[in-house]
C-alpha cells in the first residue's frame, strides 16, 4: 500500500513553523505600535507635569515650557535652567504646530492661549493621525485620535 499523504506529525510540525513565522511578523507590528502610543502619551504626560509645575511655582518670567522642535522630531522640557530632550522615533511626525517658536507656556492657572498639534504615526499596515489640544483657560490636555 502507498502512502499519498501526510503524517500527523509532519502536519503538526508544518502548522507550528507557520504560527512562529506569522507571530513575528504580528509581534513586530503590534511592539512598534505600543512604543508609538506610549511616546505621544509620554508627550501629553509631560505636558501635564509642566503645567502642575507652574501652577506649583508660578511661572512669572516664563522660565517653564516645553519647546516644540518641529524639524528635529523632538521636544525640550525647560524648568529654570534644567533642560531634557526627547525625540521621537522615526515613525512619529509633528505635522503642525501653531506657532513659529513652538513653545507651551503656562502662566499660573491657564495657559497663554489654546495650542492644537497634529502629530501622525506609521506602522506597516498604515498611518495614523492624532490630535493633542491645550485648553485655552483650563489648560487640560487632550490625545484624540482622527480619521483622515
Amino acid at each position: 500500500m502507498k502512502n499519498k499523504g501526510f503524517t500527523l506529525f509532519e502536519i503538526i510540525i508544518s502548522l507550528t513553523l507557520l504560527l512562529i513565522v506569522s507571530g513575528f511578523f504580528v509581534y513586530g507590528n503590534v511592539f512598534i505600535k505600543s512604543q508609538q502610543e506610549q511616546q505621544l502619551h509620554k508627550l501629553v504626560s509631560d505636558i501635564r507635569y509642566i503645567k502642575q509645575l507652574s501652577l506649583q511655582k508660578g511661572n512669572n518670567n516664563n522660565k517653564i515650557f516645553i519647546q516644540i522642535n518641529k524639524e528635529d522630531n523632538s521636544y525640550t522640557i525647560n524648568i529654570d535652567k534644567d533642560k531634557k530632550t526627547v525625540k521621537f522615533s522615526d515613525k512619529i511626525k509633528i505635522e503642525t504646530f501653531p506657532t513659529n517658536e513652538g513653545k507651551i507656556i503656562f502662566q499660573g492657572a491657564e495657559s497663554d492661549k489654546g495650542i492644537t498639534i497634529d502629530l501622525s504615526s506609521s506602522t506597516n499596515t498604515g498611518k495614523k493621525y492624532y490630535k493633542l489640544t491645550v485648553a485655552a483657560i483650563s489648560g487640560r490636555v487632550k490625545l484624540t485620535e482622527e480619521n483622515k
